[in-house]
């Protein structure tokens, strides 16, 4: 019965969401699942399974925590930490600072260290949700031909074309939101304009780089205080480009930083509500 409306929905042109597996909440086993008219916007939020235990039941889901629990499942987030040697005090409370902003969104966000590949993988989906906005902290280096790289917590570094290759084989569906704040993300090499750069890696609807490396200065401890502001302005319901003109506009914001930041994409996008 579930396969067969699935198939009904999808000949009738809408759009069917549902995890790759089934989920437990609590006590229930199922699958939660969205079937939405791609024209109007107008959906059915649907459940098919049963308690553990015992019982089972589908249908037209009854209870607003349920209802909730699935609307939660497409507001997936991750902030994810590379390596931040030399600034891991800083990077610590930024994450947590973004994660709570996220939370405060109804965005279901979590903080995990890329130590490796496979943490990258996890990073980036998860099989019970859609993660839909990505914020990575940590440093971006080049190479001796000055191509920006991605680097992992553990030292394990990946060129432009590596990072793609993993991001497209394991969320090949567009983000919402990415933000990379690491020297340079914007650029794919240091010597050339913004480009885009490590963003061109992900399929997304905005982006966020950083052009050059100013932001990332174990000097200047305020990029901590931009980017809270940053994410201070999205939670007020700004877009993505009006967030970054607040930071900006600041008075302590330095005059020579102010092309710090790319977007890439639609910036008239918000996060929030």
């Amino acid at each position: 019965e579930l396969k067969e409306e699935i198939e009904d929905a999808v000949n009738i042109g809408f759009e069917v969401k549902i995890p790759k597996r089934e989920i437990q909440f609590l006590d229930w086993i199922g699958a939660g699942y969205i079937i939405q008219d791609p024209e109007t916007g107008t959906g059915a939020y649907r459940i098919s399974g049963g308690y553990a235990g015992g019982g089972s039941g589908s249908g037209i889901v009854p209870n607003t925590g349920v209802r909730f629990f699935l609307w939660m499942l497409k507001r997936g987030a991750t902030v994810a930490l590379g390596c931040t040697a030399g600034l891991d005090e800083e990077s610590d409370l930024l994450a947590e600072y973004a994660r709570r902003k996220l939370l405060q969104m109804y965005y279901f966000a979590i903080i995990r260290v890329l130590n490796t590949i496979n943490d990258l993988k996890r990073s980036l989906v998860r099989y019970y949700q859609f993660v839909s906005v990505y914020f990575f902290i940590g440093h971006t280096i080049p190479d001796l031909n000055g191509e920006n790289r991605f680097l992992l917590a553990n030292g394990t570094i990946l060129n432009i074309n590596q990072l793609r290759t993993i991001v497209n084989e394991v969320h090949p569906e567009p983000f919402k939101f990415v933000y990379i704040l690491g020297c340079y993300s914007a650029q794919s090499n240091i010597w050339y304009e913004p480009d885009g750069g490590l963003l061109n890696c992900f399929p997304l609807e905005c982006g966020l780089g950083v052009v050059g490396e100013c932001l990332y200065i174990k000097e200047r401890p305020d990029w901590v205080e931009f980017n809270e502001t940053f994410w201070d302005e999205v939670v007020l319901g700004k877009t993505i480009q009006e967030a970054v003109d607040a930071v900006k506009a600041r008075p302590d914001f330095p005059p020579g930083w102010k092309n710090a930041f790319y977007i890439k994409g639609d910036g008239s996008i918000r996060l929030w509500p």
